[in-house]
């Protein structure tokens, strides 16, 4: 029962079925992994973008009422005692012939005009006062359009109070001819006459229109409330929220944070004159904006899934029919059939592949041949090889047998002779000292040097610093080539060879070959070396500068500085390598 169950559980076995399976749970697994991370990414965007629309609205609305105000107080300014219009009206206030008051009276008129002349928005200006008091204002004075019987401003809404000024939230504009939702202010100011009078001045605001184009644009409803310091409501256009009732604003919050009240969401805004403006949106109008937005997610993505599938299909499709075909070209190469077959699949990748498969059977047959002309061959190379090992050994069995008459004849300078060429070759061929450093480097080079001194007259001076640093791993045959062209190709008769090897900074070891020969021009003498027919020239350089850059990498610096009739000079600066420590 089990093994029945284990069987079946696997029984999906072709490449086709896998491929399936594996694509289906690939796009699956993507697919929610994608949707999840782009539904909280999206979401949170969508809401960032509901609030920061609201808030630009808000701070729009915000500004526009602030202009407003600041328009009225510069306005109080003027009428005040201080300013042009007031003066004039201190005039007046304090005049008792008739004639001066008319006259005044005139002025101060025209003054108002010209002063509302600007501000095309003002609504309604004057003075207010009963002769002994403000808290009944009876009386008004030039104002400059009829006022509403019974208006008293002190009954307006105070939405911000100072000593002398009071800012009034949005209400009905107190012009007989006008009905439009205005902000006003009152501002208290005594005349000369000892008496108190209020300045009243209110200006057309635009704010409810633009709430109601603003919900129209942004399809929500948007309500706005003007809230004073103490939370108290002084202005809604919410009948969820009356005038006097209380709003807890937070005005520590920070800036665009959306807070929620009951069944609403709401931003607010501190005013530059101290009181908060409020913008409400119903919590079923600010998900509304989320709830499309999801549904439109939910729409897209099952329009990708359907894309994805059908892709899915296809590719599964594209891919397995090549690769059974190719599954049975190669079943067939196996039984021994390397006849090449045309396929065409009107995709380059696999006409590629099937044009490489039928020529890789092409190449088998020849590879075949091939294999039995390489085993000939390998017999041969393995002769030579012998033959080839056989005559420098044989070379160096001589050499060894007259150093050994010489020994025996009691013939010390062929002896010595014989001895140094005989390591000469051996440390040539690898056979003595197989690991080179920079004491055997030097000892190689001496022996070569008194070797030559037997054929050419010329003095060696050697420097040598010695250091445990000349026991460390070098490259092979760095410093006879170099010694080599100073001695055959440089130095004059009776001329001079000088050696120093010493250590630098602890890391790296100096090797200098200079020689008081014919000398030459180190540019030119590379470019000849590169000409046809010179291709012995500069063979010892070629060599140093290939073991060099083979063991030391581009660490290792080589430079020579040569003049004609000056000699010439040959500077290594290598790396100390420790033990088998390697080079990049």
């Amino acid at each position: 029962m089990n093994k029945k169950g284990k069987k079946s559980m696997f029984h999906i076995r072709t490449l086709r079925q896998r491929m399936s399976l594996i694509l289906s749970v690939c796009m699956i697994l993507c697919f929610l992994l994608v949707v999840s991370v782009s539904y909280i990414s999206l979401q949170a965007a969508e809401k960032n973008r509901i609030e920061t629309t609201m808030q630009a609205d808000l701070l729009q609305l915000t500004g526009q009422i602030d202009s407003d105000y600041y328009t009225l107080v510069q306005l109080s300014q003027q009428m005040s005692l201080e300013g042009s219009v007031g003066r004039l009206v201190n005039n007046y206030v304090t005049q008792s012939g008739g004639y001066e008051r008319i006259e005044i009276s005139g002025r101060i008129t025209s003054d108002i005009n010209t002063m509302l002349f600007s501000h095309e928005n003002i609504s309604l200006v004057g003075y207010f006062s009963d002769g002994t008091a403000v808290d009944k204002p009876e009386k008004m004075l030039f104002f400059s359009l009829p006022v509403k019987e019974n208006s008293n401003p002190l009954k307006l809404g105070t939405i911000v109070q100072t000593n002398a000024i009071s800012l009034n939230s949005i209400h009905r504009s107190l012009n007989y001819s006008s009905s439009k939702d205005v902000v006003s202010l009152t501002r208290r100011v005594r005349f000369s006459d000892d008496k108190d009078y209020l300045i009243y001045g209110e200006i057309f605001t635009g704010a409810k229109k633009n709430i109601q184009s603003l919900s129209q644009i942004r399809k929500v409803s948007y309500d706005l409330l003007q809230v004073d310091n103490n939370g108290r409501i002084c202005f809604s256009s919410s009948d969820a929220f009356k005038v006097g009732d209380t709003i807890n604003v937070d005005k520590d919050a920070k800036s665009g944070t959306v807070q929620v009240v009951g069944e609403f969401t709401y931003l607010s805004a501190v005013s530059k004159f101290g009181f908060s403006n409020v913008l409400l949106v119903p919590e079923t109008s600010y998900h509304k904006q989320m709830n499309s937005w999801q549904l439109s997610v939910f729409f897209v993505f099952i329009a990708a899934v359907i894309l994805v599938s059908i892709t899915g299909f296809l590719l599964v499709h594209l891919i397995y029919r090549p690769l059974q075909i190719l599954g049975r070209d190669m079943l067939e190469v196996g039984k021994g059939n390397i006849v090449p077959g045309k396929h065409s699949f009107q995709i380059d990748e696999f006409d590629n592949l099937f044009n490489r498969f039928d020529d890789m059977k092409q190449e088998v047959v020849q590879l075949l041949e091939n294999v039995r002309q390489q085993e000939k061959e390998k017999q041969q190379l393995e002769i030579d090889k012998l033959y080839y090992q056989i005559n420098p050994h044989f070379l160096m069995n001589v050499l060894h047998s007259v150093h050994c008459m010489a020994t025996i004849n009691k013939q010390p300078e062929i002896e010595r002779f014989i001895y140094k060429l005989n390591y000469i070759l051996g440390y040539s061929l690898g056979k003595t000292n197989t690991k080179a450093t920079f004491r055997t480097e030097l000892k190689y080079l001496k022996l070569y040097l008194e070797l030559q001194k037997e054929r050419y007259d010329f003095e060696v001076w050697l420097n040598i610093e010695e250091g445990d640093y000349l026991d460390t791993p070098c490259a092979r045959f760095i410093m006879q080539p170099l010694a080599e062209n100073a001695v055959c190709h440089n130095i004059n008769e009776f001329g001079n060879l000088w050696i120093e090897i010493r250590l630098e900074n602890e890391s790296y070891v100096m090797i200098s070959i200079k020689d008081d020969g014919h000398g030459f021009n180190p540019e030119g003498y590379r470019n000849d070396m590169q000409t046809e027919g010179s291709l012995n020239k500069g063979i010892g350089l070629r060599y140093v500068e290939m073991s060099l850059l083979s063991f030391y990498g581009s660490d290792a610096h080589l430079s020579i500085k040569s003049e004609p009739e000056e000699g010439t000079a040959v500077t290594l600066l290598l790396p100390v390598r420790k033990g088998n420590e390697p080079y990049v």
